[in-house]
């Protein structure tokens, strides 16, 4: 599925996966909430506060993440012009995930 994904749901599936993280606290996280020991996030169903800290991969999400934009942005996610992905979108993106790794799966 990774293989067969965009920049911007590459992004959100590894900042998803490696932070633990619902996919609306990953839409709502901003270059403001990185720390020298990891990133801040409130989950937002429980409103716990916590620091995910760096790993190499997490490094490599977010580095991954600054290549997006042409403009400079507040927002993790984003995208070209800098605004911020909004839940339908990244939807959207993940269901055309869905259909090409379908494609590919029925090709062998």
């Amino acid at each position: 599925m990774y293989q067969c994904a965009n920049t911007i749901t590459k992004v959100a599936m590894e900042l998803a996966y490696l932070c633990a993280a619902r996919k609306g606290d990953i839409l709502k996280l901003e270059y403001s909430h990185l720390f020298d020991d990891g990133i801040f996030i409130t989950q937002s169903k429980t409103g716990k506060k916590q620091i995910k800290m760096w790993s190499p991969r997490l490094r490599e999400a977010i580095a991954l993440s600054e290549t997006l934009a042409e403009k400079q942005t507040n927002f993790v996610l984003h995208r070209p012009n800098g605004q911020k992905v909004h839940d339908r979108s990244l939807q959207d993106y993940w269901q055309a995930v869905k259909k090409s790794r379908f494609r590919i799966w029925h090709q062998y």
